[in-house]
């Protein structure tokens, strides 16, 4: 729990008494004091089942942006929850069949659902909801929604922002001394790191991945400066490259679920070298970029109102963050969201720089969509046209007017942020390390959704307000930095390596799920780098994983058979 102490003030304990209570104690004198509304008093990560003694009624919750997992399925009247995968599995002994509708939208390359698992009838909570009791069956309930504030925060923000933050990050070192920081150089990993540092009654450790000075994307100074100012023990975890296609069997053995994360099978590493340190949580800044949000909703708002040379300042800050050609981005914003008709002389002259641009681009782009990947019959099946339409979220000019504040919230809410809490937790409770993120304290996230635009992307910066809040804390080189660490060359290596020598056979097996004609022609194209497309490198990936995730799922069957799953 983030808030311990306004939890211990709700129940009936005194102060020492609570100091002495486990944080389910007090969860469970919360629940039986204040009833199901209890939960809004709760700050933290979580899964809950409660069990009534005398009436066996039961009623779960998942925390309100879902960091704990919690799957459960009913079968033959009975309820399996868990807040492991493989224990729901074990415990219901449900039958292990693919849920076809999932392995599309994995082949798509997207998170469509908040409660599909790759189980056919396996679900997961989503987040911000209670699971009760419904005849036969049980039926889950929104208990909570993220919303954009109605009051805008527009005084000392970086200010409000540091101390909430450092509020948040100071409640996540319990237990003293088996805490640590995840420190990869960057800016949201180094804001918390050093606002641990400044809580922390020990000296902080902290786990970092190096890779050289000869590779781009190495942080290692970054991350020396951070720890020399924060007074830090540092670990460094040295790295030569993303392990191979060909080892992630034992990768896919641990999630049992799909994932969309190509550098899990490194990144995971970072839990076992944390547990081995005798640490047993570790703070993560994971998801930092969507609370503080870059404020790039701004650029559209700018477009709009035609201030046209403020957007031309955020727009070249915006550019250089994320390699992308500067022209293509400020001519594209003018075209599309400056209200000029469509002949007019202005509009037309941005849309032919964006165009040139584009086609100057040294990337070769992937001409087909992800979906022609997906097999035509299960296309047809699941209406994949309709389900991967496009779903703008800016569709009237009231809309335009406040982009950043919509982008920002949908971000937040979108499934693949619940998604991927399971994917670390999965891979730091195999090493036995509880991993936590400060960014994702309700106080924070409410916080930062309060804030102006021009607070999140201002004089080129993005993430302004943070930048601002971390003066004195960060060194100078690691706040004002205006670049992040790119993987994407490391991720085409290992895609070339591992199809070089594949062909369409490869696909065959998975004819129900994959159009292995599509998949073979882009594998074909990408490996004589016809197509450098990132988009069409991430789908290789996500097709080499699905093809050993069958071959878990034959494993995994005769495991159950022999009532040896766990």
């Amino acid at each position: 729990m983030h808030d311990r102490e306004s939890v211990a003030h709700h129940g009936d304990a005194s102060p020492q008494q609570a100091a002495e209570q486990s944080d389910l104690e007090l969860l469970l004198a919360l629940r039986v004091a204040k009833g199901p509304d209890f939960v809004h008093d709760v700050c933290g990560a979580f899964s809950l089942v409660f069990v009534h003694k005398e009436t066996g009624r039961f009623e779960a919750y998942r925390d309100h942006f879902g960091i704990f997992p919690f799957y459960y399925t009913v079968s033959d009247g009975a309820v399996t929850c868990a807040s492991d995968l493989r224990a729901c599995l074990h415990v219901s002994g449900i039958a292990l069949n693919a849920d076809a509708t999932r392995l599309a939208d994995y082949i798509h390359g997207e998170e469509v659902d908040f409660d599909r698992t790759a189980f056919e009838q396996v679900l997961r909570l989503p987040p911000a909801h209670r699971l009760e009791a419904a005849g036969e069956g049980v039926t889950p309930r929104r208990y909570w929604q993220l919303e954009i504030p109605e009051t805008t925060v527009k005084s000392d923000c970086p200010a409000r922002l540091r101390d909430t933050l450092q509020t948040a990050t100071g409640s996540c070192l319990r237990p003293e001394g088996r805490v640590g920081a995840m420190l990869s150089g960057g800016l949201d990993s180094s804001a918390l790191a050093g606002l641990a540092a400044k809580a922390s009654v020990a000296p902080l450790k902290t786990v970092s991945f190096v890779y050289g000075a000869d590779k781009a994307y190495d942080e290692t100074p970054y991350i020396d400066a951070a720890n020399e100012l924060f007074g830090s023990v540092p670990h460094k975890i040295a790295i030569s490259g993303a392990p191979p296609l060909d080892d992630l069997g034992p990768l896919i053995d641990e999630q049992m679920d799909l994932f969309l994360a190509p550098g899990l099978a490194k990144s995971r590493r970072i839990y076992s070298d944390a547990r081995a340190l005798g640490l047993t949580a570790v703070i993560d800044g994971h998801g930092g970029d969507e609370v503080i949000s870059h404020g790039y909703g701004r650029l559209v708002e700018l477009a709009t109102r035609r201030k046209f040379w403020q957007l031309y300042r955020e727009a070249r800050g915006a550019a250089q963050v994320h390699s992308l050609p500067f022209l293509t981005l400020f001519a594209s914003h003018i075209a599309h969201y400056s209200g000029m008709r469509p002949r007019n002389p202005l509009r037309r002259l941005c849309l032919k720089l964006a165009r040139y641009q584009t086609k100057r681009s040294s990337i070769a782009g992937w001409s087909e969509k992800p979906m022609a990947l997906i097999a035509p019959d299960l296309q047809r099946k699941i209406g994949a046209e309709e389900r991967y339409a496009p779903d703008p979220l800016l569709k009237t000019q009231a809309d335009f007017n406040r982009a950043e504040r919509l982008t920002h919230l949908r971000a937040l809410k979108a499934p693949l942020m619940a998604q991927a809490f399971e994917v670390l937790h999965r891979s730091a409770s195999a090493a036995g390390v509880l991993p936590r993120y400060p960014f994702f304290d309700r106080r924070v996230v409410s916080l930062c959704l309060s804030f102006p635009a021009e607070m999140k992307l201002r004089d080129g910066r993005s993430r302004w307000v943070l930048r601002e809040a971390m003066r004195g804390i960060l060194p100078e080189s690691i706040r004002t930095r205006a670049d992040k660490a790119e993987f994407g060359d490391e991720i085409s290596a290992v895609i070339h390596e591992f199809y070089s020598d594949k062909d369409i056979g490869f696909f065959a097996p998975l004819g129900d799920f994959v159009n292995a004609d599509a998949a073979e022609r882009v594998r074909q194209q990408v490996i004589v780098r016809e197509v450098t497309d990132v988009a069409a490198i991430r789908a290789l990936w996500r097709l080499a994983v699905l093809s050993y995730w069958f071959k878990g799922l034959t494993e995994w069957r005769e495991a159950q058979a022999k009532g040896m799953l766990i």
